[in-house]
């Protein structure tokens, strides 16, 4: 398929998933911005199984992560964001969409997904202004800024589309199939200081139970609806009887943490859990009832209030999820020192995934040199790639421009790697946290995928 047949069918998904994401349900995706939950103050982004949505193409595609894309931004977004957001968004408060280091700024606004380059006047860095009038400037105002945000993400937008670099490729692994992908368990990639935990990392008791959201279709800790509530924080905890959920979690360094949870409370006589670490105090855990959706909730002893923080020391420790009213289900728990860290966008501590291992060896003459990238077959026409890392034998290894390739051709859009330039020592590590989603070409069953690098050399 050319050049332009390719360009021609990312253009009719983004369409098709345009015209779904109005009518289908929404879903939760764990780890991909793109597909980000429902939280108090941005919208469900609707993944169906049969399309990818809009936002989700718009995020994920490479030509938004390239370097290319960078450049533009810092000519046409950035000053603004820097101008109206930076005394919040700068360093202390998540996402950084406001930082003075473009770099940093674009990471923060694509994987949160804050631009729809297929529908930029949907945008939430516009809407934040026209519609939410979010801490708009005094001048111009709210209405004017929006204007002057949707022409500025417009323009970036404009300028990536019409980029066309490309840089010199040193080494190709050769080709795998979606057939050679192995499960894996792996380590979730996430800044120093935060902790993820998903509803499989927990051991439950009766009558808790470990289940599947029927809506959101993920595994879920639940309190079935036909049990009892305990408002009595001291009846609850020398109450046996009551069902619990616990994890161990192995802290790094010592530190004050904030917990989030990412959790339904379906009415207002089932929206709280009991909570406590090691031996401590059992706390009640109230949070704002959300119907059918799970929305991102601080662990706080009441409705919105201040969220309780927990004074933990370097090594293991025991948090525990106690029974307190019915039909109450939890997703994720995270915990982190920053308090103003954006929990949606943290990655389980270890989970399975497919993967693919490609060995360059052979291209790069250094033995025992490897990348591992996860895959999924993500819907009917597109895959999701994310995660990659490199296996380093010894030593070290520098590597710049990652790209990966479907039946050995690379397209632009498929770039989100290429801003990848990193020395790592052995064993390995992280190249890259993002996600992305490339369109399939002739179909799971017979695609190939490679991978290539501008440089990649020993240390």
């Amino acid at each position: 398929m050319d050049h332009m047949k390719r360009l021609a069918k990312v253009t009719w998904i983004a369409a098709i998933a345009a015209m779904a994401s109005h009518c289908s349900t929404s879903k939760v995706q764990p780890y991909l911005p793109g597909a980000k939950e429902a939280s108090s103050s941005s919208p469900t982004t609707t993944v169906t199984d049969g399309a990818i949505s809009t936002a989700a193409i718009a995020i994920a595609n490479g030509e938004h992560g390239s370097v290319d894309s960078v450049g533009a931004f810092d000519k046409t977004v950035h000053p603004l964001t820097v101008k109206w957001c930076g005394s919040c968004h700068d360093k202390a408060q998540s996402p950084l969409l406001g930082a003075s280091d473009a770099t940093a700024a674009h990471a923060a606004i694509i994987s949160t997904q804050k631009v729809d380059f297929n529908a930029v006047d949907k945008s939430r860095l516009v809407l934040r202004l026209s519609t939410d009038k979010h801490n708009c400037p005094v001048d111009p105002g709210c209405g004017e800024a929006g204007k002057q945000m949707q022409a500025a993400i417009q323009t970036w937008a404009d300028a990536i589309k019409t980029a066309a670099t490309v840089n010199p490729v040193t080494i190709t692994s050769d080709p795998l199939h979606l057939s050679d992908a192995k499960e894996q368990t792996v380590v979730g990639v996430n800044p120093d200081g935060v902790l993820a935990y998903f509803a499989p990392n927990f051991k439950v008791k009766a009558p808790m139970v470990a289940t599947t959201d029927k809506t959101s279709g993920n595994p879920v800790i639940n309190t079935p609806t036909t049990e009892k509530a305990v408002g009595n924080a001291t009846n609850a905890a020398g109450d046996n009887s009551l069902g619990t959920a616990s994890t161990t979690v192995n802290v790094a360094t010592d530190g004050t943490y904030t917990m989030f949870g990412l959790v339904n409370g379906p009415a207002a006589a089932m929206a709280s859990f009991y909570i406590k670490v090691d031996g401590g105090t059992l706390q009640p855990w109230l949070f704002k009832t959300n119907a059918a959706a799970f929305t991102w909730e601080s662990v706080a002893s009441t409705v919105g209030g201040e969220a309780l923080t927990f004074n933990l020391t370097a090594g293991a420790h025991t948090i525990e999820i106690r029974q307190r009213q019915p039909g109450v289900q939890l997703a994720r728990l995270v915990l982190t020192t920053n308090p103003k860290f954006d929990p949606s966008t943290a990655q389980a501590t270890s989970r399975t995934a497919n993967q693919l291992k490609f060995d360059l060896s052979g291209p790069s003459k250094i033995a025992g040199a490897a990348l591992t990238l996860e895959i999924e077959d993500y819907a009917a026409n597109g895959y999701l790639f994310r995660n990659p890392r490199l296996v380093v034998p010894t030593g070290s290894i520098h590597a710049k421009d990652l790209r990966i390739l479907i039946n050995n051709t690379f397209l632009p859009q498929n770039a989100t790697f290429t801003v990848v330039e990193a020395t790592v020592a052995a064993p390995g590590g992280a190249l890259s946290t993002a996600a992305m989603i490339a369109v399939k070409d002739q179909g799971s069953d017979k695609d190939a995928f490679s991978v290539s690098f501008a440089t990649f050399e020993a240390k």
